[in-house]
């Protein structure tokens, strides 16, 4: 399993301040076998973001992306065990 958050810039004002992120979670798992020298049997990548405004309370923006972030994790997961379940 290998998971990598990214934060991106969705949007600028014309003064050039950010309005808007984009926050992405991607996972990538690989199903091996390990009585066959840990062949690789399956391997899928799944991913979710979600974009949201920028907050002029950073501490409140923070808490905000903690919770976003939980919450693309909660989706993945989700995706996770349905493709393991099939």
């Amino acid at each position: 399993i290998n998971s990598n958050k990214e934060k991106q810039i969705a949007a600028k004002n014309s003064s050039g301040d950010v309005t808007s992120y984009k926050m992405m979670i991607i996972i990538n798992i690989s199903l091996i076998n390990p009585n066959d020298n840990n062949k690789v049997v399956k391997s899928k990548e799944f991913n979710t973001s979600f974009t949201y405004n920028n907050a002029d309370n950073k501490f409140q923006l923070s808490q905000d992306e903690k919770n976003i972030i939980n919450n693309l994790i909660e989706t993945v997961s989700g995706k996770i065990v349905i493709y393991l379940n099939s």
